[in-house]
């Protein structure tokens, strides 16, 4: 199997004959897209496979609560509002940290994995963040050790003797790991900066009768009730 690089965990890790596929896409959250303004803003979406992280880890997620705020709540790392033009930190520091050139940023050494994506409002971690292992390992990147949650907060015992953990990670356990081969995971990351050359088109397009359709079929999907930013 070869050298191993940037390896956290000690369990061996089998390539597949078929890999997955990543593409990132422009994704603005279809309720401010269908408001005629400038409010909001775009971010990268991870696609795997022509379907995003998202739903992939939705479909993983039982428990209805969870369900009905977890399309509304998070949002991807690599955000651009209204005008922004070119990568600058903290974006420009999660691209690297996602190509494998650092480790997962110092915000998030208590979880000693890489944020996905974050709290669409302010992406600070204690509101909450979907996390993954990055692995690079010979001709291929691995993600895996998928979960969701907020770094732990605070460790007591309770009245009834019982240990509280008021924070931690929850691991999607039945999501798999996705391998990528290297240099097709790492040509969607070089073209981010002809990317931001279609913000001005996909901004003309907010408000128009195509993100109508988007909002109904996002409503259809999830429900009208979901929370905007509540963990």
């Amino acid at each position: 199997m070869g050298s191993v690089e940037n390896l956290p965990m000690s369990d061996e890790i089998v390539i597949p004959e078929r890999v997955n596929e990543l593409e990132l896409r422009w994704h603005m959250d279809p309720r401010w897209f269908a408001e005629d303004d400038v409010s909001g803003y775009f971010f990268i979406d991870f696609v795997v496979d022509g379907e995003s992280m998202i739903d992939k880890l939705m479909q993983t997620v039982t428990e209805d609560d969870l369900k009905r705020t977890f399309y509304g709540a998070y949002a991807g790392m690599l955000q651009c509002e209204h005008g922004k033009q070119e990568w600058i930190d903290p974006e420009a520091n999660q691209i690297e940290v996602y190509k494998g050139n650092r480790g997962p940023m110092e915000q998030v050494d208590e979880f000693e994995r890489t944020i996905l994506y974050g709290c669409r409002s302010c992406r600070d971690i204690y509101c909450g963040a979907i996390v993954a292992d990055i692995v690079t390992l010979d001709d291929y990147i691995i993600w895996r050790g998928f979960a969701t949650g907020r770094p732990v907060m605070d460790q007591y015992t309770d009245d009834e003797g019982s240990q509280v953990v008021v924070g931690g990670l929850r691991e999607y356990s039945s999501m798999p790991e996705l391998v990528f081969d290297r240099q097709q995971y790492l040509e969607q990351f070089e073209r981010l900066d002809e990317m931001l050359q279609l913000l001005p088109g996909l901004w003309a397009e907010k408000g128009g009768e195509g993100s109508l359709a988007l909002l109904e079929e996002f409503y259809d999907k999830y429900g009208e009730d979901q929370h905007m930013t509540n963990f």
